[in-house]
């Protein structure tokens, strides 16, 4: 973590500010050490560079269900993803994924030098499309709740030379401050979360006035769940039935639109913080 991040971050329990408590430090980068709650007293570690900043320590079931799931596939995440896109038709990932990917980030409208937060960053697969987009005087922070999924990411960027601020958090808890960011992104997960409503609530209070919001993850077209491709995939997976929540989008919001995809697999939520 580098000290430039503790100009975004507070406490995910009261969204107090924090203090850092650094026991080794290498240049602007805290290796070890740890993030104290002014207001709550809460303690989160630092350890080899990674602030674990889930919140609460006690997650809900599902949510804990999720974690271990993607712990448990975070080595092969990428290739099974891939593999599994081949297997069930999707046809825009399979011939175009980089294509794919770029369209739902151009969703985001963003600028250079821009400051922009994912969360439910997985292996960070969308990091270097929105790291392109911001440019080097743009600020990119992604958080996750699967320790082993954010190891991938960071272990990625170093690769890539791509500089973002990665962290461990509950997507219904962010440890960010209020209006701290352009844009918001989040593909995937969503469905699973024990409290949608909190979470969409949360990436709307991390944003700035007028920055913007998008949310995807999986769900069939409800005309196209009783084809021969819907059935498999719903048998395969419930989630599929999902639908986009736009319903759990704050009040205080504008330009909401609620679709799915071209290939009717995924939906899309977008909207504007007043």
């Amino acid at each position: 973590m580098r000290l430039e991040a503790m100009d975004y971050l507070c406490c995910p329990s009261c969204n107090g500010n924090l203090e850092l408590n650094t026991e080794e430090i290498m240049g602007n980068e805290v290796l070890f050490g740890t993030l104290e709650c002014r207001h709550c007293t809460q303690q989160f570690k630092i350890s080899d560079g990674l602030p674990d900043l889930i919140f609460p320590l006690t997650l809900e079931p599902s949510d804990m269900s999720s974690q271990k799931f993607y712990d448990r596939r975070s080595r092969w995440y990428d290739i099974r993803n891939r593999l599994s896109n081949i297997k069930w038709g999707r046809l825009e990932y399979i011939f175009m994924e980089k294509r794919a990917m770029k369209q739902l980030v151009n969703l985001l409208n963003l600028q250079k030098n821009a400051a922009v937060l994912e969360t439910g960053t997985g292996t960070g697969r969308y990091l270097p499309l929105i790291a392109q987009d911001i440019g080097s005087g743009g600020i990119l922070h992604g958080s996750d709740i699967s320790p082993k999924m954010l190891e991938r990411a960071v272990n990625k960027m170093k690769a890539k030379g791509i500089q973002a601020e990665l962290l461990l958090a509950n997507a219904s808890y962010l440890p960010y401050l209020t209006s701290s960011f352009d844009a918001v992104f989040h593909n995937g997960g969503l469905n699973t979360f024990a409290d949608k409503k909190r979470a969409i609530e949360e990436m709307h209070r991390v944003a700035k006035p007028k920055g913007k919001i998008v949310i995807c993850d999986e769900g069939i077209l409800p005309e196209k769940q009783n084809t021969w491709l819907g059935k498999r995939l719903i048998k395969r997976e419930s989630l599929y039935t999902s639908l986009p929540p736009a319903e759990l989008v704050p009040p205080k919001s504008e330009n909401l639109k609620s679709y799915y995809s071209d290939t009717g697999l995924s939906w899309i939520i977008e909207f504007n913080k007043q």
